[in-house]
């Protein structure tokens, strides 16, 4: 089996950049998150399906999608083991972003066990949610390995996403993940949930289709617009234009009236002259 510990992290992130890249290149540099999440989240269901050991049959995983809690923080009171952070737990994951929807703590004859369940969305985004909690646990080397071989005692949590392993052991874990919970493969997975990604991501593709209509028809209308008021612009410009030439024009027969006037008084000046000469 794949070193988890090592290959996880590093996968994930490929898979983020596949399907960042993948949304790039169908729909544009835009990048729509729900598309993204959509790719990233089928992406995540065959790396899944890599990620589980070889069987018979197809691998499983336990559905809802469950995390399984170890070594939370117990205290005797009046013998018996309590636990007062659950509340606290629950509402710090969920401040973080992770889809939880619920939180159920595992008590035996003595009291808390030290272990809870917590369960996410059914969806692909909650599986998606619940894998992205997984790693966090593995990156900071407190996963289902570390736990499996922890011999010191430790105030550290451990946490892992249930499988069919932890499903069919006989322990309180075991108990608890078979009331209410199935086992599903990653094929089933796929089946179940593709077709309705594939809807989401063609009608987001639709959608942002219309929505580059109408940006061109915008686009189109603003040229027309642009046009008209260039055509107010021309018209008002001639209008002056017409306007000035008016009024030169009158300028210039006021001035051909005078010029007339001064051109007979200056023959009247000549005629009263010569009659002074003769």
């Amino acid at each position: 089996m794949v070193n988890a510990s090592t290959v996880v992290p590093r996968t994930v992130h490929v898979l983020e950049v596949i399907s960042t890249t993948l949304v790039s290149n169908e729909l544009g540099a835009g990048k729509p998150r729900a598309a993204q999440d959509a790719v990233f989240a089928l992406l995540l269901i065959l790396f899944l399906e890599f990620m589980m050991p070889d069987t018979n049959d197809s691998a499983k995983i336990v559905k809802p999608w469950t995390i399984i809690v170890a070594n939370i923080p117990i205290r005797i009171e009046n013998n018996i083991r309590v636990d007062n952070c659950n509340i606290n737990l629950e509402r710090r994951w969920k401040r973080q972003g992770y889809l939880i929807s619920s939180f159920q703590p595992l008590y035996d004859y003595a009291g808390h066990s030290g272990f809870a369940l917590v369960e996410f969305a059914r969806d692909l985004e909650g599986l998606k949610s619940a894998f992205q909690f997984d790693i966090l646990f593995v990156e900071k080397g407190q996963g289902k390995a570390e736990w499996d071989e922890a011999s010191e005692q430790t105030n550290e949590l451990f946490a892992w996403m249930a499988s069919e392993e932890d499903y069919n052991k006989n322990d309180i874990v075991g108990c608890n993940l078979t009331n209410g919970r199935d086992l599903t493969s990653a094929p089933n997975i796929q089946m179940q949930e593709a077709r309705h990604y594939r809807m989401v991501l063609y009608n987001l593709r639709e959608s942002l289709h219309s929505i580059a209509q109408r940006i061109h028809r915008l686009a189109f209308v603003s040229r027309v617009h642009l046009l008209l008021q260039m055509l107010d612009k021309n018209e008002e410009s001639i209008e002056n234009f017409a306007s000035t030439n008016l009024e030169l024009l009158d300028m210039v027969d006021d001035g051909l009236a005078i010029q007339s006037r001064l051109q007979g008084l200056k023959i009247y000046i000549n005629e009263l002259y010569s009659t002074i000469n003769d």
